[in-house]
């Protein structure tokens, strides 16, 4: 099947590729990784036993993330990837480059207001604190960055990265996922800010 709007994948809380979901006879998730290693094929063992009780030594991460939720004022919520630049790079080359003009559209942004109220999260696929590290440094990116572990992405239903959200007074007024036009997103977002009633 095809997870085309991500419902299958936040269902099993999905880290990476590929991943595994072991369900009992009783239709409940017993174990889930993203790891092919002897834990996995112990679990299946012990899955494939009548009346077996598979040890859970290893789960999905937790939805940890607070959702943002500026209810006064204009503010921005980020969600990228530290991977789309150059993972995407030869299989998708406009992907990529639509991943580079974001995060330097943001990087513009924050530069001409560092006050505004900016939430920046990469997903938590295939991600590590040494690859938002490594993203921040290769981008120069002068505002705080977290990694997503599903639950905002989630919340805001996006399936896309990358993908900036503005909200007025708590509510979205606008959402961009191509950034090919960076001048026409950047002249929208100041225009808001400056008249924000």
């Amino acid at each position: 099947v095809m997870d085309n709007n991500g419902s299958i994948a936040s269902n099993f809380l999905f880290y990476g590729t590929p991943f595994h979901v072991l369900i009992n006879a009783k239709g409940q998730v017993v174990y889930s990784t993203y790891k092919d290693d002897a834990s996995l094929q112990q679990q299946l063992e012990l899955l494939s036993q009548p009346e077996s009780k598979p040890l859970t030594l290893e789960t999905s991460p937790s939805e940890g993330s607070v959702v943002p939720n500026q209810k006064k004022g204009i503010s921005l919520l980020y969600l990228s990837a530290t991977w789309c630049d150059w993972y995407m790079k030869d299989i998708h080359p406009d992907m990529a480059k639509n991943c580079i003009n974001a995060t330097q559209l943001m990087n513009q942004l924050y530069a001409q207001n560092s006050r505004m109220i900016l939430n920046a999260y990469v997903t938590h696929l295939w991600t590590e604190e040494k690859d938002l590290n490594d993203y921040l440094k290769k981008f120069s990116i002068p505002y705080k960055v977290s990694i997503d572990e599903g639950s905002i992405a989630r919340h805001y239903r996006v399936t896309q990265y990358p993908t900036l959200i503005v909200f007025k007074n708590g509510k979205e007024v606008k959402r961009f996922s191509q950034f090919e036009d960076a001048e026409t997103i950047s002249k929208f977002v100041q225009e808001v800010f400056t008249n924000p009633i």
